[in-house]
């Protein structure tokens, strides 16, 4: 379950349930919707992991620290 907000919406895409932006009513309802449906929440549970499987691991963030780190190496020799 995440905010509905922009930086969650691309994170996890459709792999949670998203409650109304900072609307605690909202949150509320959420909840009582995953307690009361059990099958629902197993269903966002898998999805939400098999999305931080697939796109959180840590082969990519090393990569992605390398593609940052040579990106900076080049602009600083760009800048001297």
């Amino acid at each position: 379950m995440a905010n509905d907000i922009p930086a969650f919406r691309e994170i996890w895409g459709d792999a949670v349930l998203y409650f109304h932006e900072n609307d605690a009513a909202s949150l509320a309802s959420a909840i009582r919707r995953l307690s009361a449906q059990r099958d629902l929440c197993r269903t966002y549970a898998n999805r939400a992991f098999q999305r931080a499987r697939d796109c959180f691991t840590s082969k990519r963030m090393i990569d992605q620290y390398l593609e940052l780190y040579r990106s900076l190496l080049g602009v600083k020799r760009a800048a001297a």
